[in-house]
Formats: C-alpha cells, sequence, structure tokens
C-alpha cells in the first residue's frame, strides 16, 4: 500500500513539475513581451516630449509671423486638456484629474480649428478672394 501511495505521489510531484516548467516557458515568453512593450512605451513618450517642444516652438514662430491663434496660453491650456484625455484611456487613469466630456480635446481636432482660423487670416492678408468667398 506504501509503494502505490509513493508512486501516486510521485507521479503528481512529476507533473506539478511539468507543469511548472509549462508556465515558466510561457513566463518567459510573456515577460520578453512585457520589457518590449515597456522600452516601446518610453520611446512613444519620449516622442510625446520631443513633439510637444516642437508643437510649442512652432506655435511661437507662428506668433512672430503674424497667426491670430494660438497664443502660448492656449496651447499650453489645450494641449494639457489633449494630453489628460489622452492618458484617460490608460490603466493609469485614476492618478491623473478627470476632465468633463466638455473638456476633452485631440490635438487633431484642435489644430485643425486653429488651422481653419489662421486659414481664414491668410486669406485676407494674401488677398486671396477665393478662399476669402469660400469662408
Amino acid at each position: 500500500m506504501a509503494t502505490a501511495r509513493q508512486k501516486l505521489d510521485l507521479a503528481r510531484q512529476r507533473e506539478a513539475l511539468e507543469t511548472d516548467r509549462t508556465n515558466a516557458r510561457e513566463l518567459k515568453v510573456v515577460l520578453d513581451r512585457f520589457v518590449q512593450t515597456a522600452t516601446q512605451l518610453d520611446a512613444a513618450l519620449a516622442e510625446v516630449a520631443a513633439l510637444g517642444h516642437n508643437l510649442h516652438q512652432i506655435q511661437a514662430r507662428m506668433r512672430e509671423l503674424g497667426s491670430p491663434v494660438p497664443n502660448g496660453a492656449q496651447l499650453d491650456s489645450l494641449g494639457y486638456r489633449c494630453l489628460l484625455t489622452a492618458c484617460a484611456s490608460t490603466p493609469w487613469h485614476r492618478h491623473f484629474q478627470v476632465l468633463a466630456p466638455s473638456e476633452r480635446r485631440s490635438f487633431g481636432a484642435l489644430i485643425d480649428i486653429w488651422r481653419v482660423t489662421n486659414e481664414k487670416h491668410l486669406a485676407l492678408r494674401l488677398g486671396d478672394q477665393t478662399i476669402i468667398e469660400a469662408a
């Protein structure tokens, strides 16, 4: 009877060991994906920072050239809302200020509004009657 029990215990130990090895092999693959994803996220955040600096430099130059919008305060305030809106869809959303739906922004939609305003302004400055009439 002890021999049968020992064999059963040994078989269970082997099965548990094989299950653990299978899990370890899968964990290695998942860990590699985890590290790659974190590295990609760091690169994306560095790109966000660089693009943010670029946007501010371009806005300053636009202002020097007579652009009516955006001014620096508008870009700061609304750009911040764009970033908060994006952060709201991450797993870390609870660590960021919650924006009301009417306060949520995207850079694309925001810039499009400013683009239209600037195009109308440019048309007036350049005397382009076709753009002025279309507006």
